[in-house]
C-alpha cells in the first residue's frame, strides 16, 4: 500500500501522512534496524500517458 493511497484510506493529507512517517522512522530503524525501502509505482494518466508515482 503507498503513502497516497494510505492518506486517501484515512481522510489526511498527503503532506502531512508523510511528515509523520519521517518523524517516526528513527524509531522503526531503531525497532526493525533498517528503514523503508524506497518504491516506485507507474501511475496511468487519463489521457493515456504515465508518470512515475
Amino acid at each position: 500500500m503507498t503513502s497516497l493511497e494510505i492518506a486517501e484510506l484515512t481522510g489526511k493529507n498527503h503532506f502531512d501522512l508523510m511528515r509523520a512517517i519521517r518523524k517516526m522512522e528513527p524509531a522503526w530503524e531503531k525497532t526493525c534496524g533498517r528503514n523503508f525501502a524506497l518504491t516506485s509505482r507507474t501511475i496511468v494518466q487519463p489521457n493515456g500517458g504515465t508518470c512515475e508515482g
